[in-house]
C-alpha cells in the first residue's frame, strides 16, 4: 500500500461515520472533554461509534500524528515532534500537550521503555496507536497494544528514523516519497527452488522518485545484532525472490536491497559478508551508514534488473 493510499484511508477513516451522524441528529459533544474517553476509562473497551466520536475533535496535527504511527510502529517522541510539530521553540511544550491528550483518549499508547534512558525526557517516550487510533484507520478489530521486546523496540525506532529521514527529503523538494510500507505490509511471499512457499520480511519497502525516475528500494535496517551467517541469509533469501520473478510481473523491476547500518565499521564487516556471494548478484545489494542513508537514497539508483532467465 503506498502513502497516497495510507492517506486516503486515513482520510476516509477519519470521517465522522455518517449513520451515527443521522442517528444523533449531527449534535457534536459540547467540548472536547464532553462524553470523551478519560484516563480513568483505560480498561474499558471503547466502541467504533465512540471512536468516531473522539475521531470529531482531532486536530490536523493529531491526524498527522495517527498518520505517521499507521505507516510505521513506533515513534519516539522526538520523532513524532520533528515530524509532525517542527523544530521551533514552541514545538517541544505543543507536542508534549498533544500527545499527552492523545494518550489520555486512548489514541495512542506509551511504552514504558525509552531509548537512551531517564536524560531523554518526554522526547524519549515511545507511541504506538492505541485502540482509538487502530478503529481510526483499519476496519481490523482493535487489539489493546502490548509492551514489545527492547530489541523490537530500538529496531523499530530505527525503521521509523529511516521514515523520518524519507519525510524530511521530501519536505525540502530533494526528492518525492511516492511509498513507504513498513513491516507487515512490506512482506512477500513467493515460492522457492522445488515449488517450497517462502516469505520476503524486509523492513520497509521505500518508492521514491526524482524528476522523471522513479526508484525503489528494500530496507534493511541493521543494528549489529545479527551474526554474518544471518546477513547472508537475508541476502540470500532477497536472491531467491528476484529469481522467483514475482515482483518483476507487476513492477517490472525489481528493488535495490539496502542494508543501512550504524557505523564504517559494521559496514566493512557486511560487506565482506556480502562479497562471498556470487558475483552476479552483488548488483542487487548495497550497505550504507545511517549518517548517509539520506545522501544514497537521493542519489537514486534503487531500480535494478530482470529475474534470471
Amino acid at each position: 500500500m503506498t502513502s497516497r493510499q495510507k492517506a486516503e484511508r486515513m482520510s476516509a477513516a477519519l470521517k465522522f461515520d455518517a449513520a451515527y451522524y443521522l442517528l444523533t441528529a449531527g449534535q457534536k459533544p459540547n467540548s472536547a472533554h464532553d462524553s470523551l474517553t478519560t484516563r480513568g476509562d483505560a480498561t474499558k473497551r471503547i466502541s467504533r461509534a465512540k471512536a468516531q466520536e473522539i475521531g470529531w475533535h482531532l486536530g490536523t496535527r493529531d491526524r498527522q500524528t495517527i498518520e505517521a504511527l499507521a505507516t510505521i510502529q513506533l515513534a519516539t517522541g522526538a520523532q513524532l515532534r520533528r515530524l509532525v510539530w517542527g523544530e521551533d521553540s514552541s514545538a517541544a511544550r505543543s507536542a508534549r500537550r498533544q500527545l499527552a491528550k492523545l494518550v489520555e483518549l486512548r489514541v495512542l499508547a506509551r511504552l514504558s521503555h525509552r531509548p537512551g534512558g531517564v536524560r531523554t525526557g518526554h522526547d524519549g517516550y515511545v507511541y504506538r496507536l492505541d485502540v482509538v487510533g487502530q478503529q481510526l484507520t483499519t476496519e481490523a478489530t482493535p487489539r489493546r497494544p502490548r509492551e514489545p521486546s527492547v530489541a523490537f523496540i530500538d529496531h523499530s525506532i530505527a525503521v521509523t528514523e529511516c521514515y523520518l529521514a524519507l519525510r524530511m527529503l521530501d519536505a525540502a523538494s530533494r526528492l518525492e516519497l511516492i511509498g513507504f510500507e513498513a513491516e507487515p505490509w512490506c512482506w512477500r511471499s513467493y515460492f522457492g527452488p522445488g515449488g517450497a512457499p517462502q516469505t520476503l520480511r524486509p523492513d520497509a519497502f521505500v518508492i521514491t522518485a526524482s524528476g522523471e525516475w522513479e526508484d525503489r528500494w528494500y530496507l534493511e535496517v541493521d543494528r549489529s545484532s545479527e551474526s554474518p551467517g544471518r546477513i547472508r541469509d537475508k541476502a540470500s533469501n532477497y536472491i531467491r525472490y528476484w529469481q522467483s520473478g514475482k515482483e518483476q510481473l507487476s513492477a517490472d523491476v525489481f528493488p535495490k536491497v539496502l542494508f543501512v547500518v550504524p557505523d564504517e565499521r559494521r559496514l566493512n564487516q557486511l560487506v565482506g559478508v556480502l562479497c562471498q556471494l556470487p558475483a552476479e548478484h552483488w548488483k542487487l545489494l548495497q550497505v550504507t551508514t545511517t549518517a548517509a542513508f539520506a545522501e544514497t537514497l537521493e542519489s537514486g539508483a534503487g531500480e535494478t534488473v530482470e529475474a534470471d532467465s
